[in-house]
């Protein structure tokens, strides 16, 4: 069984939160390095030899190569399960990554924003309206900082690196604007033939992008309840964001 903790509360939070949350002798390897991530790219193999079980390996999507090497080592030796714990804040790279190397030997968690009895237990704000504005991304309340820039800084690290990792976005400007407008319609079903019609890009487009904020836990879609099971699968679900916080700014 495998561990893989991926998270939307964003890279600052995870290492602190990774090795206070694990038993010391853990160590953390953080492949944003630029010389740790070349050298593991180089020499797998070595790399792997360098550190010993337990391992927390943190934004494991950068070196792919790691993963064919983990499942030898587990399968070597069956008393490493658990040792490994990988992140990666591309979920859909981390992924199918994951799925092509370590089928049937992972056991993954999400990590998500605060928890209003998180917020209560650490003795911050619950007032609805403070919420609403602040949200629950730990960084913002450890370190008190104001939320309409954290959210911006947010924003723009994800639209100007992470999409452009995740799905090539050509018109950069549309995809800002379609992302403030679905924030406007939070709790709205989703209309792929007015959202079309309003930006001027294809349905299927729209999907995509859909898609992609799903994937990267921006958005979820709720689906509608009915008596009848048949009505839940067609009839069309509603977009909230993940982070409350991140769609007020918007």
């Amino acid at each position: 069984m495998w561990l893989l903790p991926s998270s939307v509360r964003g890279s600052p939070e995870r290492p602190p939160w990774l090795k206070n949350f694990f038993r010391p002798s853990t160590t953390y390897v953080n492949l944003e390095n630029p010389e740790l991530r070349s050298l593991a790219k180089d020499d797998p193999k070595t790399f792997m030899l360098r550190y010993r079980a337990p391992l927390i390996f943190d934004e494991i999507q950068n070196v792919p190569e790691l993963l064919s090497w983990i499942q030898v080592f587990v399968n070597e030796k069956p008393e490493l399960t658990g040792e490994y714990i990988l992140t990666g804040s591309h979920q859909r790279q981390r992924r199918e990554a994951i799925t092509q190397s370590l089928a049937g030997r992972t056991a993954l968690l999400t990590l998500f924003p605060f928890a209003l009895n998180e917020l209560e237990e650490s003795d911050i704000q619950v007032e609805r309206e403070h919420l609403i504005h602040n949200g629950f991304m730990p960084r913002l309340h450890d370190k008190k900082i104001r939320s309409r820039r954290f959210y911006r800084e947010y924003f723009q690290t994800y639209v100007e690196r992470d999409v452009r990792k995740l799905m090539a976005i050509e018109n950069q400007q549309a995809f800002e604007l379609f992302l403030k407008l679905l924030a406007a319609r939070v709790g709205s079903e989703i209309n792929y033939s007015s959202l079309s019609g309003q930006f001027g890009i294809s349905a299927p487009q729209i999907k995509k992008w859909l898609s992609l904020l799903e994937a990267s836990f921006i958005i979820f879609r709720l689906p509608p309840f009915f008596n009848n099971v048949g009505k839940r699968l067609t009839k069309s679900p509603k977009v909230y964001f993940v982070e409350v916080g991140l769609a007020c700014y918007l």
